[in-house]
C-alpha cells in the first residue's frame, strides 16, 4: 500500500530521478539543467518567499519508493480587496512504469485540491492532466490563459522615438502593481518576493536569458513592459507582457527586436490577451489551444473571477515560479 506525506529535503534525490524518468523519458539532462533540478527540488521548494507549513509539497510513497510528486507553491492574491490563498501545482508527476501510477496520480490530485487553500491552480497542464482536473467538481478552465500565440520570424520595425530600458526589481514590482490595479483579482508581491522571483527566473539559464524591459514613447511615458526568455534553442517564452491602449503594436515590435538582438530564437510564444489580438494578427501570429490552465475552488465566486476579464494573471504567477 502507498500513502501521501509532505515532501522533505531527503526526498530530493528520488524526486530528481522521478523527474528524469517521467518528464525526460529517461534521457540524461544537460549539466546545466541537472544543476537546476537539484537546486529546485533540494532547496528552492523549502526556501522561496511563500513557504507555508500548511501547504507543503507532497509525495506518494510505497515501500520506501517515491512513485509520485507534486510541488505545491502558495501564491498570495487579492480578490475585491480581500486576501486569497492560492496554491499552484507545479511539476506534478508519477512513475508511469509502476502499476500503481494511476492510483498515485488520483490520490495526489485529490489531496492537493482538498488542502486549506482558497483556490488551487495548474498553469501548464497537458490534455491528460486537464481531464483529471475537469473530473473534479469545482474545476474550471481559464479560457484566454489556455490559448497560446506564436510568432515565427515576424518582420517588424520599431516606431520612431520609441525605446526601451531595462526594468530592475523595483520597476518590475511597480509595473505589475500598476497593471493589476484595474482588476478585481490581483497577485500580491512585495519588494522581497519580487526580487526573489526575478533572481530565481534569471538563474534558470537553460530557458535562456531573461529580458526585462519597459517600453517608452517619444515623451518618455511608459507604454508597456515585458519579461521574456530569449532562448536560442527552441522558442522564446513570454512570462508577462502588457501594453497601454493603442500601444500593443510598438510594444510587440520592441519585444521582437530585443529578442533578435539578444540572440533568441525566431519563434516566440506567449499567452493570449485580448488587448494584443489585433496587433498579433497584424504580425501574422498563429494561435493554439494549450497548455491548459485550470482552477479549482469550493467558492464559485473565485473561479468565476478567474474565468472572466476581471483577473490579472500572468505566467509570473504560474509554473515558472
Amino acid at each position: 500500500m502507498g500513502g501521501i506525506r509532505p515532501y522533505e529535503p531527503g526526498d530530493a534525490a528520488q524526486v530528481v530521478a522521478l523527474h528524469e524518468r517521467s518528464m525526460l523519458h529517461g534521457a540524461a539532462p544537460s549539466p546545466e539543467f541537472s544543476a537546476y533540478l537539484e537546486a529546485f527540488y533540494g532547496k528552492t521548494l523549502f526556501t522561496h518567499p511563500w513557504v507555508d507549513d500548511e501547504l507543503p509539497s507532497l509525495v506518494y510513497e510505497a515501500d520506501g519508493d517515491v512513485l509520485g510528486f507534486v510541488a505545491v507553491v502558495p501564491r498570495p492574491a487579492v480578490f475585491e480587496g480581500r486576501p486569497v490563498r492560492v496554491a499552484t501545482s507545479v511539476r506534478f508527476m508519477v512513475d508511469h512504469a509502476d502499476s500503481r501510477a494511476g492510483m498515485a496520480a488520483a490520490a495526489l490530485h485529490m489531496r492537493f485540491v482538498r488542502g486549506p487553500q482558497d483556490v488551487s491552480v495548474v498553469e501548464n497542464s497537458n490534455a491528460l492532466s486537464r481531464r483529471v482536473w475537469e473530473g473534479t467538481p469545482g474545476t474550471v478552465v481559464l479560457p484566454t490563459t489556455s490559448v497560446s500565440w506564436t510568432l515565427d520570424a515576424p518582420t517588424v520595425s520599431t516606431t520612431d522615438g520609441w525605446g526601451t530600458r531595462p526594468a530592475d526589481d523595483e520597476e518590475m514590482l511597480a509595473r505589475v502593481e500598476e497593471s493589476a490595479r484595474p482588476y478585481d483579482w490581483q497577485p500580491r508581491y512585495d519588494a522581497g518576493s519580487m526580487s526573489w522571483l526575478m533572481g530565481f527566473l534569471e538563474s534558470a539559464h537553460y530557458r535562456g536569458e531573461l529580458l526585462r524591459r519597459v517600453v517608452v514613447d517619444p515623451r518618455g511615458r511608459v507604454r508597456g513592459w515585458y519579461a521574456v526568455y530569449a532562448n536560442p534553442a527552441g522558442y522564446n517564452g513570454v512570462l508577462a507582457l502588457r501594453a497601454a491602449a493603442g500601444a500593443a503594436g510598438p510594444v510587440l515590435a520592441h519585444l521582437v527586436t530585443d529578442l533578435r538582438e539578444a540572440g533568441g530564437s525566431p519563434r516566440t510564444v506567449g499567452r493570449l490577451q485580448p488587448e494584443l489580438m489585433s496587433a498579433l494578427e497584424a504580425l501574422g501570429a498563429t494561435v493554439s489551444l494549450g497548455p491548459w490552465a485550470l482552477a479549482h475552488s469550493r467558492d464559485p465566486r473565485l473561479t468565476t473571477a478567474l474565468t472572466g476579464n476581471g483577473a490579472y494573471v500572468t505566467r509570473l504567477e504560474g509554473e515558472f515560479c
